[in-house]
């Protein structure tokens, strides 16, 4: 796609980044509507939920790995403390830093797994790397470089998932699940919202050139049709192939 001919103001960049996001609306996904109305077959939601455990601890490697080859101090430290919500860790002015393994993201999606009647043993046996699968950080690095990296992953999909959590922890409370059992959905629905935003501000500060700023858009628009298509939406164009989504 060719570059703008200009370098987007700062408000003109982000409200570009957002509608390339939103062009792939949750409401429209296959997965939406069977929650929605009640009628999503409990082995699609079992099979979702483990999931969400191997998207979970994917997330935590490839934040992990985009601090390591952050650009600027800025960057890491921005990168770290999303990365240290989703381990659990909080910093305390009296204790130092503190570990609730119990609030680590992954485990809080081990518990919603459970609660879908998926055991232990078959989440573990899931999400192994199978044998010749390229890794996802693997994947990132041939494919993005960290400023697309970034559009992609937090400003396409962890930014969205801020906006659905909320709904889908709606839809399946009505369903007869606990507060305790969607906790993952509770604490994504705030702390997504954060994250993506500060994502959002990492790459309109780094993306200092048009051929950047569309390489950006570019990235957060194939990220969010990544995200879009593995909950049961239908793309209608083609789009650069995904390398971390959450798939039914």
């Amino acid at each position: 796609m060719n570059s703008p001919i200009e370098l987007l103001s700062p408000d003109a960049f982000s409200a570009a980044l957002n509608d390339r996001v939103d062009q792939y609306p949750f409401e429209s996904t296959r997965f939406w509507r069977l929650i929605n109305t009640g009628r999503c077959p409990p082995e699609m939601l079992t099979r979702y939920s483990i999931n969400l455990v191997a998207g979970a601890l994917r997330f935590c490697a490839t934040l992990a790995h985009l601090i390591e080859t952050a650009p600027n101090d800025k960057a890491r430290l921005v990168l770290l403390r999303n990365l240290m919500e989703e381990e659990g860790i909080a910093l305390k002015s009296t204790r130092g830093l503190v570990v609730n393994t119990s609030a680590r993201h992954p485990e809080l999606a081990i518990r919603f797994a459970n609660a879908c009647g998926a055991d232990n043993t078959e989440i573990t046996s899931q999400h192994r790397t199978r044998p010749n699968t390229e890794s996802p950080i693997a994947a990132i690095n041939r494919d993005y470089s960290w400023l697309e990296s970034i559009a992609y992953l937090l400003v396409g999909q962890e930014l969205r998932f801020s906006s659905t959590s909320a709904k889908i922890m709606e839809a399946l409370a009505k369903q007869g699940y606990s507060q305790y059992d969607l906790a993952f959905f509770f604490v994504h629905n705030e702390a997504d919202c954060r994250h993506g935003q500060e994502a959002l501000d990492l790459v309109i500060e780094n993306a200092t050139t048009p051929a950047l700023q569309q390489a950006a858009l570019d990235a957060a628009s194939a990220g969010s049709a990544a995200w879009f298509e593995g909950h049961g939406g239908t793309l209608n164009r083609r789009h650069k192939p995904g390398t971390i989504s959450q798939p039914l």
